[in-house]
Order: structure tokens, then sequence, then C-alpha cells
């Protein structure tokens, strides 16, 4: 069996659709970029520029998912003239978070309960 587990911007660029017959869209993963500033220097802002910064990292936030939503369509579409493009079946996607639960736990305790929580709101979110 060959294969390879690459965002999709990373199969196209590396041209894998000419060597490649099969694309599985797994979306067994996701790749957050966190937004990060010192709890120093957060704390030396007014509340106004907090909010400013809270409101803009927002904005960048949805702006960022929706572009890259959109790069993702195209890039299924266009590696679709090339590959045969299949999606896992709901039932799979279940199967596979059911496995990976008990890693998925053990990290969760490692950097809080909150913190997770916020992770998984953001992802029921997206989807």
């Amino acid at each position: 069996m060959d294969g390879q587990d690459n965002p999709l911007a990373v199969i196209q660029s590396a041209k894998f659709e000419e060597v490649q017959d099969y694309l599985s869209l797994t979306r067994h993963i996701y790749t957050g970029m966190p937004f990060l500033m010192s709890e120093a220097t957060w704390a030396q802002l007014s509340a106004e520029e907090q909010a400013v910064i809270a409101e803009a990292a927002e904005e960048a936030k949805l702006f960022g998912r929706d572009l890259v939503q959109e790069q993702e369509i195209s890039a299924i579409e266009q590696l679709g003239q090339q590959m045969e493009v299949n999606e896992l079946a709901p039932e799979e996607v279940a199967r596979m978070r059911e496995a990976v639960a008990p890693v998925v736990d053990k990290f969760a305790a490692d950097i809080g309960a909150d913190v997770m929580d916020a992770a998984r709101a953001e992802l029921e979110a997206m989807r």
C-alpha cells in the first residue's frame, strides 16, 4: 500500500497528482494557527486597544477560514482532474475519532479542560 498524508496545498505544490492515482479526503487533522501575545504585553494595553486587537483577530480568523476553504475547494477540483477523489463516510470518520479518543483525552488533560473545550467548540463550528 502506498500513501502519504499532506494538506492539499502540499499535494499540489509537490505535484503528487503526477504519480498518485487516488486522493482520500479524511479531514482527520486540523492545524490551527494561534494568535498569541504575551500576558505581560497584553496587560500593558488599554482596554480599548485590547478590544481592537481581539476584534481584528476574530475578523482575521474568519477571513482566513473562508480563504482556506475556497482554496481547498479549488484544489480538490483541480486534483480531481488527474486523480480519483473520495471522501470517508461519516461512519468511518466517527470510527477514527473513537480510535484516537484516548490520545486526545490524554493530552487534553495536559493542556487544560478550558482550552480543549474552546478548541472543540471551534471545530464543531467549522464542521
